[in-house]
């Protein structure tokens, strides 16, 4: 799994990390998952003032405890620049893409991510806000074909607890119109073969798709 992360997203990527631990970790699955974590030009990487500090020791924690060489959590760091520094806003949290209005940002984040990764691996991209069970990913190994066929399938996100008044625990949440929507426009989660991104075959796979 590579999930990107930026700063304002550190809780909701330690959520994620507890998911991960559940899942995949406690399960035995022979998974990775690779954090990018995305730094704004000015932002501390040395030390507690770290940006990603609590996050790190969350990370380091996890695996010492679990102690599977199945699976793992890992990171690697992208330093933006300075056009593409991110600063919260509310009104993004009804955008589709996790990215904001950044979404070229995320062949950045498969870029780099993949120097790490082997040409045979099966590597999901993925949201550190997306909530996952062991069905889901058996739908990704099983839709994803080396050199046939990627898998994009259409998530439904939950509309925020703040706008609905909704107060339910994000796994119990019934998926109807009152809770929230299917996203045709979302394309953060997405899987591939790193082989047939490294040689360029996502367009006959697209062809295939459809």
């Amino acid at each position: 799994m590579i999930v990107p992360v930026f700063t304002y997203r550190i809780d909701d990527a330690i959520e994620f990390i507890a998911r991960y631990e559940e899942i995949c970790m406690q399960n035995k699955d022979s998974t990775t998952l690779m954090f990018v974590l995305l730094y704004n030009s000015d932002a501390s990487n040395k030390g507690e003032s770290d940006a990603f500090y609590r996050l790190k020791n969350v990370a380091i924690a996890t695996s010492k405890k679990i102690k599977n060489d199945d699976s793992r959590i890992a990171w690697v760091s992208i330093r933006l620049p300075v056009e593409y520094d991110y600063s919260y806003r509310e009104s993004d949290e009804m955008l589709s893409s996790l990215y904001a209005n950044q979404e070229i940002l995320s062949l950045a984040v498969t870029d780099l991510a993949l120097r790490k990764i082997g040409l045979e691996s099966l590597v999901l991209h993925f949201s550190n806000v997306a909530h996952f069970k062991n069905d889901f990913l058996n739908r990704v190994r099983m839709n994803t074909i080396q050199g046939f066929q990627i898998f994009s399938p259409v998530g439904f996100m939950s509309f925020p607890c703040k706008h609905t008044s909704l107060c339910n625990v994000c796994e119990n949440c019934d998926v109807s119109q009152s809770t929230g929507y299917f996203d045709r426009r979302n394309y953060d989660v997405i899987s591939f073969y790193t082989r047939d991104y490294v040689e360029g075959n996502f367009y006959m796979l697209y062809i295939n798709l459809y």
